[in-house]
């Protein structure tokens, strides 16, 4: 099986040696095991529950605690039987193409989009279509655009709300109409909700693609706006029919999930609510700095409104390579930024790069300064 490299990994890998200021990573606020612990009764409390659990296999899918906790931020049709716990968001997206993707069939990737998901299904031998969605249009998609590429092999639609790496979402309309589409050829629809819970504006809901469409896959995990990525707990929600068949596949990738893992991931998410509205607070104040910052920034703008997500996606005015801006900035300044080249190797994406807005405001505003002066030192 043949598979290319993370490109975007490239970058956050290799960026975390040495870095002061890492912006590459795209994680909410990162709590202590402590911290966590807090939620549910303290480091003692948790202690006295466990100590005496043997070490054994954990339930394969998931306790029911955890996937009724799980099945608590969705709509009332979403029971714990539409929940499978995974490690991990990744293995999330890897089992939904696992179980439904055959040789020949076609996928309709929604782009920019997290490297990954573009990556895996032609280990299938399937074909990807990619609709390359505009800067101009917040990275939405045109359902038009959509069912024109649409043909009798096509098996799935690939979303990621909110967008990675623009932050920008699909509102319950835009979704509804494409679902419209895949629901007339019976198409699945698999959609990254990894950045989902954290918008500036609390009174705009987006529902979850597996509340709106009976094929809909929502796949989400701990590590992003929950900030407990050191927990390996993911999960795929959908109808009760595909449960069951992702259920007969998982066993094969991984038995189960550690208990202990499963122990705290249901301490977060019963604390799902309160957690949310630490890291919107975080979020809200630190999109404030980075627009503050871009008012006199004039060699950086932000064409795409930061309202979701713990990333922004930058341009610079003067068409640089941003990987020879993350080069330098590494090498002159211990900070680390993502350049735009990851989310489209055809250069649409040359003079873009993501940064993650989630740390303490004062690493942010050194990390931000430091891209003010390097850029501004750089020829061109």
């Amino acid at each position: 099986m043949q598979i290319e490299a993370n490109q975007s990994n490239l970058w956050t890998t290799v960026s975390k040696k040495g870095v002061r200021w890492n912006l590459s990573q795209s994680m909410g606020r990162l709590f202590s095991y402590v911290e966590i612990l807090k939620f549910g009764g303290g480091v003692e409390s948790f202690i006295k529950k466990i100590q005496d659990e043997v070490m054994s296999y954990g339930p394969s899918y998931g306790s029911g605690e955890l996937r009724d906790a799980i099945a608590a931020i969705y709509g009332s049709d979403i029971s714990w039987q539409s929940v499978l716990v995974t490690a991990g968001c990744r293995k999330a997206n890897f089992l939904a193409y696992y179980t439904f993707l055959e040789p020949g069939d076609e996928v309709i990737i929604v782009t920019p989009t997290w490297w990954p998901i573009m990556a895996i299904p032609p280990s299938f031998s399937a074909r990807i279509k990619f609709l390359k969605t505009k800067v101009e249009d917040a990275f939405v998609p045109d359902p038009d655009e959509i069912r024109k590429l649409i043909t009798d092999k096509t098996k799935m639609i690939v979303l990621t709300n909110p967008n990675n790496p623009g932050g920008s979402i699909m509102s319950r309309e835009d979704l509804q109409g494409i679902v419209s589409v895949a629901e007339k050829h019976g198409i699945w629809i698999l959609c990254d909700e990894i950045y989902k819970g954290i918008e500036s504006n609390t009174s705009v809901h987006f529902p979850s693609i597996a509340d709106l469409y009976d094929r809909g896959l929502a796949t989400n995990s701990l590590s992003k706006v929950v900030g407990i990525p050191g927990v390996r707990i993911g999960w795929i929600t959908g109808g009760k029919a595909a449960i069951e068949e992702m259920k007969i596949r998982w066993k094969y990738i991984c038995f189960d999930t550690s208990i202990l893992d499963q122990s705290i991931g249901l301490i977060a998410m019963t604390n799902y609510n309160t957690i949310m509205d630490l890291q919107r607070n975080i979020a809200v104040k630190n999109r404030q700095i980075i627009e503050s910052w871009l008012e006199s920034e004039p060699l950086i703008t932000c064409p795409i409104r930061l309202e979701a997500g713990t990333t922004a996606f930058l341009q610079c005015h003067n068409d640089m390579d941003t990987r020879k801006l993350a080069t330098a900035l590494l090498e002159k300044s211990a900070t680390s930024i993502v350049p735009g080249i990851v989310y489209d190797n055809e250069g649409a994406f040359n003079n873009f790069f993501r940064i993650g807005y989630m740390s303490e405001a004062e690493k942010l505003e050194e990390g931000i300064n430091n891209i003010s002066a390097i850029i501004h030192s750089m020829p061109g």
